[in-house]
């Protein structure tokens, strides 16, 4: 009656099952499951534009969804704007003197203010466009014999080197997941394999109806199987913020107002200690204020 707390028989305590655990201090980590879909690393994208106007005059690339390499043909067009130019820079290229070679330079380097850096040069005075990158052209906005006017968007051509994926986080888990955090993709169409990626950034918003945060991970796709519209299955490695004392699950008595946990003091007696909890994962949960790490706790009879 004098001190908080209750003594128990050592022999009750082993009838009863009583057990203990003591309270370490760490990081709470947990597996987090969630499913995403593959899109387009948008980074990686690159759009083929009409800089002048132009009339389309053959199209080395006519389907969408065709592998591209960098500095392949896309299409050969007509453009009066760059015909002078274009003229003046060849004559200058079969010159022989050190004079013309020099202006040649001045002549490229005028191509390139207008426009004409990413472009091979034919002798009937067109121009082929080149693709910018390894990748697939996504979509072919223009056809054979078709005015562009500059401007107008020709190709749009996406590098596979890596993929993006879209993942929806429960809000509750979002406190432990942010841009490193580590992540394996599993994909059904490819049983069996793993990629792994990492989260770069945690979008700022929440969707109203699934009270849910879309996560953005980048994952490797070397080989290109990983293809944008699959489905994959997640796991990410959430992590706490901070060190902080960690009680197992089955330790905590939560009373409705308030969670307690039962502590074994030095004196061999037991004494209810009022805690305040922070978030749960794998079986543990952080204690945030109420026990400083170290202490032995009942995880087993505290009932009793």
């Amino acid at each position: 009656a004098a001190t908080a707390g209750v003594r128990i028989d050592p022999g009750v305590q082993q009838n009863v099952g009583i057990r203990t655990a003591i309270v370490e201090v760490g990081q709470l980590t947990d597996a987090l499951r969630v499913t995403a879909t593959l899109t387009w690393d948008l980074r990686r994208e690159s759009v083929v534009s009409a800089r002048v106007d132009a009339i389309i005059t053959a199209l080395h690339v006519k389907a969408p969804f065709e592998s591209v390499r960098r500095g392949q043909p896309l299409a050969t067009i007509l453009a009066p704007a760059w015909s002078s130019a274009v003229a003046e820079a060849q004559a200058l290229e079969e010159a022989g003197s050190a004079a013309a070679k020099s202006l040649h330079t001045a002549a490229m380097q005028r191509l390139q203010l207008l426009g004409l850096s990413d472009v091979r040069l034919n002798r009937d005075g067109s121009v082929t466009l080149l693709a910018p990158s390894d990748g697939v052209v996504r979509e072919v906005l223009v056809r054979e014999g078709q005015a562009a006017t500059a401007g107008m968007p020709l190709f749009r051509v996406n590098g596979t080197s890596t993929v993006w994926l879209e993942a929806a986080i429960p809000q509750a888990s979002v406190g432990g997941i942010g841009p490193g955090t580590k992540v394996e993709a599993t994909v059904s169409a490819m049983p069996g394999r793993r990629f792994a990626g990492e989260v770069e950034a945690l979008l700022p918003q929440i969707e109203p109806t699934s009270r849910t945060q879309w996560a953005r991970i980048v994952l490797d796709n070397p080989d290109g199987r990983l293809v944008p519209g699959m489905f994959a299955e997640l796991t990410l490695q959430s992590l706490g913020d901070a060190q902080v004392p960690l009680i197992p699950a089955d330790a905590l008595i939560a009373t409705g107002s308030d969670s307690r946990v039962i502590v074994l003091r030095a004196d061999g007696g037991f004494e209810p200690v009022r805690v305040r909890v922070g978030h749960s994962g794998g079986g543990r949960i952080e204690i945030l204020e109420g026990l400083q790490g170290g202490e032995h706790i009942v995880t087993s009879g505290q009932f009793l």
